[in-house]
């Protein structure tokens, strides 16, 4: 092996010909776990181990965790859109997604002097937009590109599920910004039941969790909050051997209503 690499070094001063890479791969042919790739541009060929470490098993392992953690966070964050008209100065309706400050330093810039949260409950969830125009430090007449906005919804959805409002969400709809105003619309997330899984009744025994639903702090109608159902989930454990979980599964034609789903495990 050593004496293989040796000469790769010497050869690729003197000769960097096609017959001088198959001398190489003659060389290493014996050796099953290494395989040669030509010579491209005077750099030498790249050796590369065909059996992966048990330390960069760990790691592809941790990335795929790494993934599958980004895609349920994005299964409870949706994707937002922000759509600007801008009548007066004959832009039409343009959209981009969620990303940082300024992201398209291309688009128009409206100066806002005022940023109000409306919808149903939007009193109750003040405090989602307070923080974000603190954490993007807005004043009154501060120039907002479409990143800028988009930036202040996310921030302020991300208070939501900081909360426990998982399904509660901040959209912002076509409008008009050379008001001065922008307005961001709440859209409510209710729970709609709490129903137990029992299409294993007879290996699971789940009927031993229905009697108890009540051991849950919310009710059908009650803005959904994760906080409450993993209380309930807590509050099951007094029975003994129960062990459950939970999925919250949206209504079909009904965006703002959720159902939970507690499965025995």
């Amino acid at each position: 092996m050593f004496l293989c690499i040796a000469i790769i070094a010497r050869l690729h001063y003197l000769d960097q010909s096609y017959e001088t890479f198959l001398f190489l791969q003659k060389c290493i042919s014996s050796l099953s776990l290494i395989t040669v790739s030509p010579i491209i541009d005077g750099c030498l060929p790249t050796l590369t181990s065909a059996a992966p470490t048990p330390e960069a098993v760990s790691q592809q392992q941790d990335i795929l965790q790494r993934q599958r953690e980004k895609q349920l966070r994005e299964q409870m964050q949706p994707e937002q859109d922000v759509r600007l008209d801008g009548t007066d100065t004959g832009i039409e309706k343009m959209a981009t997604q969620v990303g940082g400050a300024n992201s398209d330093e291309a688009s128009p810039c409206f100066p806002i002097s005022e940023v109000e949260l409306v919808g149903e409950e939007a009193a109750k969830f003040r405090f989602a937009l307070n923080h974000a125009l603190c954490q993007t430090h807005f004043v009154s007449g501060k120039c907002l590109h479409a990143g800028d906005i988009n930036q202040i919804m996310s921030l302020a959805q991300n208070a939501l599920i900081g909360r426990g409002y998982t399904t509660t969400r901040i959209l912002a709809a076509p409008q008009d910004l050379n008001s001065g105003k922008l307005q961001l619309t709440l859209m409510p997330g209710y729970l709609r039941s709490i129903r137990i899984d029992r299409s294993n009744d007879d290996q699971t025994h789940a009927g031993r969790i229905a009697a108890f639903q009540n051991k849950f702090p919310t009710r059908s109608n009650d803005l959904l909050n994760l906080r409450d159902l993993e209380q309930g989930l807590e509050n099951l454990k007094c029975l003994p051997t129960a062990e459950a979980d939970l999925q919250i599964v949206p209504v079909e034609r009904e965006p703002n209503q959720s159902d939970v789903v507690v499965q025995w495990r």
